[in-house]
């Protein structure tokens, strides 16, 4: 398994900033993780459309092959070091004025348990420090 790679995302309105995430893909298993705070550029949740297209771009995938994982930290949101959620993405599209259009139609909760030692050994410095 490779390191973290990084990308950014368009985010939107009101803040109009790009955000970053840093990820690793695994199988077709693509976990991430906001290195840009809320406050500063649209949130992982709020534009997850936003990067689940950049990673699909930046690594020539098929949405459509994938899962995606975003493990939530103190990078992107209010959370102390060390404390960390992880939601499974439920991706869909749909057509709006002849093209396909990416929706992230709900985060499932899953147990840290339910994901790789070696995917969260990557994550664990952006998680703790």
């Amino acid at each position: 398994m490779d390191g973290l790679k990084e990308v950014e995302y368009p985010g939107f309105r009101p803040l109009r900033r790009k955000g970053r995430v840093a990820y690793t893909i695994v199988d077709a298993k693509v976990f991430f993780s906001g290195l840009t705070h809320f406050t500063e550029a649209t949130s992982t949740i709020n534009d997850a459309e936003g990067v689940v297209k950049a990673i699909c771009q930046a690594e020539g995938l098929d949405w459509q092959k994938c899962q995606f994982y975003d493990i939530q930290t103190h990078q992107g949101y209010k959370k102390s070091p060390g404390e960390y959620c992880v939601d499974r993405l439920k991706v869909v599209s749909r057509q709006e004025r002849g093209s396909e259009v990416l929706r992230v139609k709900a985060w499932h909760p899953i147990k840290p348990e339910e994901i790789s030692p070696d995917v969260l050994e990557l994550f664990k410095p952006l998680i703790d420090s």
